[in-house]
């Protein structure tokens, strides 16, 4: 039925999405971007109700208007300047939501822009980025439900971990400019994290949904090609059928595909849509074996590296 609902230029490009076989690609020649750049602004100054960008443009408008900033919102949506100015827009008001006005005007840093509570969560590794690339040259995020930080006062916190997690993927020297070209594939289990009572479990996840795919979909500056979701048995199933699917567009719904357990049979639906065994986790029934520990420290030292160099500059 969801199929019947898109045009058959719209399914075929998210059949492409699903198995990473895109035959057109893009052409980014100097002309085309400083046109769609030049639209982009033309669709912004028209967007009526934006003052959390303007307060962007006030507080860091060398940051705000730059090209390559401007160039992942047009990136994540195909360059139609209209959706993508209006990203942008989604963008600043939540972005001010989760960081706070004195961190928010800047890119975002590990180091800087997360708390005691954030920091806790982090060192679980509920949301990764996947060190190795698809075969169409897709990064990988991985949600792995049980391993999230799920005490109560610590929703807000996986938030401001997907945001972390999405620019990483979107700005990283060896996979940014492929993540925004080519789109990002999400990689997800839906367990109950060990340890975590099943009601306060159930509520944290229903109440934190609504903002996961609100801001993949319209407010972050990336484009999730493919959504591949594990559900340990049917019960889970049923529950996501029920808290998630209802928050997914038509566009993201014919991209999602779920399963449940994992298995043989499932490993090669992953391998037919780009993703083979040897960088699937071992946690969803993969081969690849990801030290996520050693994964966040070279992170974290990148980031200081950038932090200095940084403050070289303004000095």
């Amino acid at each position: 039925e969801i199929l019947l609902m898109m045009s058959s230029e719209e399914r075929w490009r998210a059949a492409q999405d699903v198995y990473g076989q895109e035959d057109v690609v893009m052409e980014e020649t100097p002309e085309f971007v400083t046109l769609k750049l030049e639209r982009f602004e033309e669709e912004l100054d028209a967007v009526p109700e934006k003052e959390a960008y303007e307060l962007a443009l006030f507080t860091n408008q060398e940051y705000v208007e730059s090209a390559d900033f401007r160039l992942m919102f047009l990136r994540a949506d195909r360059f139609d300047e209209r959706a993508a100015s209006r990203r942008m827009v989604k963008y600043w008001n939540r972005k001010i939501e989760l960081f706070g006005t004195d961190r928010a005007f800047r890119p975002i840093f590990f180091s800087l822009d997360l708390n005691k509570m954030d920091k806790a969560a982090l060192e679980k590794g509920g949301f990764r980025i996947m060190p190795r690339l698809d075969e169409a040259g897709r990064p990988i995020l991985l949600s792995y439900r049980p391993y999230y930080d799920n005490r109560s006062d610590h929703s807000e916190s996986m938030m401001r971990l997907l945001w972390c997690m999405c620019h990483v993927a979107v700005t990283n020297p060896e996979m940014g400019i492929d993540a925004q070209k080519n789109g990002i594939i999400a990689l997800g289990s839906s367990g109950i994290p060990e340890g975590s009572p099943l009601e306060t479990a159930i509520t944290i996840l229903a109440r934190s949904i609504p903002s996961f795919w609100e801001d993949l979909q319209n407010s972050l500056p990336v484009r999730i090609v493919s959504m591949h979701v594990f559900a340990p048995n049917k019960w889970h199933q049923h529950f996501i059928a029920c808290s998630e699917l209802v928050h997914m567009n038509i566009a993201m719904l014919a991209r999602y595909r779920q399963y449940c357990g994992a298995n043989e049979h499932y490993i090669q639906q992953l391998a037919d849509c780009g993703m083979s065994p040897e960088i699937v986790p071992k946690e969803l029934g993969g081969q690849l074996e990801f030290d996520y520990r050693e994964w966040l420290s070279e992170l974290l030292h990148t980031e200081r590296m950038q932090l200095e160099q940084f403050r070289i500059q303004r000095e």
